[in-house]
């Protein structure tokens, strides 16, 4: 299998590719990311030797910024390519999730490489990949940058250790089902012509002379490869095969070869091999075996050291014998079989025990090692052998002293991990460190420790999204912790793992936790509430200036920046599932950054208390606090809260600046989020980017591609909470773009009840879509339900759909009221007009348009028929200046209307005319279709001087 994989790296490389590659190993499954980091680290050679390293070190430190310091980790030959500031190691502390951060990090990575040049990425022994590998394996072959097919991933493995539902067999099927084209390609054993076919290349004969060798070779080896190579190895040794050099060719004893006994498989035949080597070398060969296949020199000599053997000097005559080989300072044995052997040869009970006695050995030095990998090499090694191994130990001191230590080294090395990103191998260390623990472990000296392992297993399960784990990991540390300030930790990590599947409860969660350290909320608000709330803190705050408070001290007190964390993490999600939560927690988050100093949350609080503060008082003020929230990031800047800011920050700056630039900055946030891991904050970008690319009138075909775009990412992680938000508009936006009712998107009801946002979305949308298709009932009966849900949920702050809620919500009560005459219509209507007049002082790029298309509704409603006209005219310039097609073509269509009903036939098909051009423009074709047919309907034998762009 190899062979072949490396024969084909050959053709990469000959055409200008690159071709790197790794090895999974039965052995090193805890050595995080171990073959991802061994191709990657190649690659970081093949850029130094090409002389590319720091062309390709630019773009990577621009891309991905401070955060490349998470890929030297896995990657650590990366930081021959890059700066040495670059390479200092920072915590991980401040992302969301470290592993979708990795994650995110490897697909740049990866995407800058195929820029370049075509890749190839090879990985062999599959059956041993660890999940989080198998994890980046789906991220790679998957995302975007691969559909220029300019990366090619390639993997081995041994059918007959993958089960059916393995983790390997899952990623094929997932990633089948996603489009992406799967080549299978069985290798079979060697049939007896290609054993003869081989057989006379390698000794440069005829296939008629070696025909002879090769049927009783293939007879005795079954056409199995390993067995072939090592089957002719053996008879070169026993003189059975041999060169003549009279007659100048090989020569072999067909009898002899024919009568040799020869075990009837490969394990049993390469145990024979090994048994005749002189027992220091077995030994030899059998300590490299419990390390893996492959295993660095410098292990080995302190192996030597240590314990006082020699195993370097028995390795250069197994070397010598073709067993193993020396390659870019490791042993590595020929093939998996021969480490197998070796390995095999000891006992399975026999075993434990040798592995402790190896990791013990390698402990003190790994401690104290800048090498992250020898401590993880020790601890797994000593893990294998388990607490059963401390049995050995005498005294009961002796061994809770023992044990206590190995606890504190898996903690060490299960950080490491962490650092790494691999959090299913961080877990099963911490695990195990935590099995090291005795039974009065919550007590007395082992207390800090055993916290900071239940604690860090509790980060690691909700990472690795283990919830079963979380939930008995933190109900342990509630229920032993001596303080309630030790389970703020793991109380945080149970309310993020609840947040994106129910936000109810995770909200309540975080609450009560606020509670607990003295920050108490009430069960509910009211405006008489919340009113007096914000004008306190707004009276606190106007006798600050910005620079004063962007010169608070930073926040020290441990329990009021652990509170802000919380509120941090749960405004957004209030603003979602308890609107009438959401300003007390931003207003509680201004009051502890003026009481207590600024701490890495408070720029989410300010940019949240612009929000509330446009909506209170004026959009100029509230944009006002919202740039000192950017200010307040760019002085204290970490991506888990950059996310964020940029998201709150952007919907206010969408009321400020032209729509079609501030929209862009969606993206900056979503990828701010990516690089610190905030999976659910990204896709929340990558929606609203969605929908505001709607709402700016791009092309529908690209609005399909952006909705599309973030729906996978939504449905890849689970977040289908965001989906429910959007999901309604982008079924209108396919409905108008011609897409057939059948083959619509389904809506996604069953969050709907968990988010009222969600619901009024779903009925704003339905009117929007029977307003656009002029279904008079319909939008009455979807108004009629939007209005009442409006009433029940009413917003503390101004984000940019309000804005389309009050245009068409304004425009649906004026049409409604011209045909029933209803005044509680007329009223709804004036009330936009007057909302959106005042967003027009604001912006007038953005709302102009807008509001003046309401206002010759509202003449046209009191048969200000001059004045409606002029509106209207006004309305179509202005979106036509400010380059909205969509408002455009709904001005020249409501003005065709109107032209209607004052039976002015010229002047209503001349402005229809002109809406069916717009919508067609804007890729609206199911609704420029609908308009032409209406008009011919309605103008038979008038378009005589008129003719429609149908095309």
């Amino acid at each position: 299998k190899s062979v072949l994989a490396y024969r084909l790296g050959a053709t990469i490389q000959s055409r200008g590719g690159t071709f790197i590659s790794g090895k999974f190993d039965f052995l090193q499954q805890r050595k995080p990311f171990l073959a991802v980091g061994m191709a990657f680290n190649q690659y970081c050679e093949i850029l130094v030797e090409q002389g590319k390293a720091a062309t390709i070190g630019c773009k990577l430190r621009s891309a991905l910024g401070d955060e490349i310091v998470h890929l030297v980790q896995v990657i650590p030959k990366l930081s021959n390519i890059i700066s040495d500031s670059a390479c200092a190691v920072q915590s991980i502390d401040n992302a969301i999730d470290p592993g979708r951060r990795l994650l995110h990090l490897f697909t740049e990575f990866v995407r800058i490489i195929a820029e370049t040049s075509d890749m190839a990425l090879f990985l062999d022994d599959l059956q041993w990949a660890d999940t989080p590998s198998l994890e980046v394996i789906r991220y790679l072959i998957t995302s975007d940058f691969n559909t220029r097919h300019r990366f090619f991933f390639l993997g081995c493995c041994r059918q007959s250790e993958v089960a059916e539902q393995s983790p390997l067999m899952n990623l094929i099927s997932d990633v089948t089902c996603q489009g992406v084209r799967v080549m299978t390609i069985e290798l079979t054993r060697m049939d007896e012509e290609l054993t003869n076919r081989i057989v006379s290349r390698l000794l440069q004969l005829s296939p008629r002379l070696t025909k002879d060798l090769a049927h009783v070779v293939f007879k005795k080896t079954n056409g199995l490869p390993l067995f072939f190579s090592q089957l002719l190895m053996a008879l070169s040794r026993n003189k059975s095969l041999q060169p003549s050099l009279s007659r100048q060719r090989w020569e072999w004893d067909i009898t002899k070869i024919e009568t040799l006994p020869l075990p009837r498989d490969v394990a049993t035949f390469l145990e024979s091999n090994i048994t005749r080597l002189p027992q220091h070398v077995q030994e030899a060969l059998i300590t490299l075996a419990f390390f893996g296949s492959r295993t660095d020199s410098v292990i080995i000599r302190t192996l030597e050291r240590v314990r006082n053997v020699s195993l370097c000097e028995p390795l250069e005559i197994a070397l010598a014998e073709g067993l193993i080989e020396r390659r870019g300072g490791q042993y590595c044995f020929l093939h998996d079989s021969i480490q197998e052997s070796c390995y095999n040869r000891v006992d399975e009970p026999d075993r434990p025990p040798r592995h402790y006695e190896y990791g013990m050995s390698l402990s003190s030095f790994a401690m104290n090692s800048s090498d992250d990998s020898l401590l993880l090499i020790a601890a797994d090694q000593i893990n294998r052998g388990g607490p059963m191994a401390l049995d050995s130990i005498g005294q009961t001191s002796d061994r809770r002293k023992q044990a206590y230590t190995l606890a504190e080294l898996n903690l060490q090395a299960g950080i490491k991990a962490m650092k790494m990103s691999n959090f299913d191998v961080a877990f099963e260390i911490f695990d195990h460190g935590i099995n090291f623990l005795r039974a009065d472990c919550w007590q007395g000296r082992q207390y800090n420790l055993t916290l900071k392992l239940y604690n860090n297993a509790a980060k690691c399960s909700l990472y690795k999204g283990d919830s079963l784990n979380l939930k008995l990991l933190c109900n342990a540390i509630c229920k032993f912790a001596k303080h309630p300030d030790d389970t703020l930790d793991s109380s945080y990590y149970s309310v993020g793992a609840i947040s994106k599947i129910n936000p109810q409860e995770s909200l309540d969660r975080a609450i009560g936790v606020l509670g607990s350290i003295g920050e108490v909320f009430p069960d509910s608000y009211d405006e008489s509430d919340i009113r007096p709330l914000f004008h306190e803190v707004n009276e606190l705050l106007s006798d600050h200036t910005d620079a004063s408070l962007l010169a608070l001290k930073p926040m020290t007190d441990p329990r009021k920046r652990i509170a802000m964390r919380f509120l941090g993490r749960i405004n957004l999600l209030a603003l979602l599932a308890r609107p009438n939560l959401q300003p007390v927690l931003t207003i509680k988050m201004i009051r502890l950054t003026l009481a207590h100093g600024i701490s890495p949350h408070s720029s989410i609080g300010f940019a949240a208390f612009g929000l509330l503060h446009a909506k209170l008082v004026s959009i100029p003020s509230g944009y006002r606090w919202t740039k000192l929230a950017r200010r307040l990031l760019d002085k204290n800047f970490t991506n888990d809260v950059a996310g964020d800011v940029y998201h709150l920050t952007t919907q206010l700056a969408c009321f400020v600046e032209p729509l079609q630039s501030a929209n862009e900055t969606f993206l900056q946030s979503y990828s701010c989020s990516m690089l610190c891991g905030d999976v659910n904050n990204a896709i929340q970008n990558m929606l609203v980017h969605a929908v505001g690319s709607f709402w700016c009138g791009l092309h529908l075909d690209k609005v399909k591609d952006n909705f599309e775009a973030s729906a996978c990412l939504a449905k890849k992680f689970g977040y289908t909470i965001w989906l429910s938000i959007v999901r309604p508009l982008q079924r209108t936006a396919l409905t108008l773009a011609g897409v057939d009712e059948r083959d619509l998107p389904s809506e996604v009801t069953e969050m709907a009840k968990l988010s009222p946002f969600s619901a009024l979305l779903s009925c704003f949308n339905r009117m929007m879509k029977s307003y656009y298709f002029r279904d008079l009932e319909q939008t009455r009966i979807h108004a009629m339900d939007y209005f009442e849900l409006s009433k029940d949920l009413k917003s503390w702050t101004v984000v940019y759909v309000h804005s389309p809620q009050e245009f068409f919500g304004g425009l649906a009560a004026f049409w409604i009221y011209r045909k029933t005459k209803d005044p509680m219509w007329l009223q709804r209507g004036k009330k936009a007009k007057i909302t959106m007049e005042k967003w027009a002082k604001s912006s007038e790029w953005n709302f102009q348009s807008r509001f003046f298309l309401l206002e010759a509704e509202a003449y046209f409603c009191i048969k200000d028929y001059n004045s409606a006209r002029a509106s209207y005219d006004k309305a179509i310039a202005s979106a036509k200046k400010h380059r909205f097609v969509n408002e455009e073509a709904l001005a020249n269509e409501t003005a065709g209307y109107f032209f209607m009903d004052l039976g002015r036939k010229d002047d209503c098909l001349r402005y229809m005319l002109e809406a069916h051009k717009l919508y067609h423009a804007w890729g609206a074709q199911a609704k420029s279709n609908a308009l032409y047919d209406f008009t011919m309907k309605s103008f038979e034998g008038a378009n005589s001087r008129h003719s429609f762009n149908t095309t």
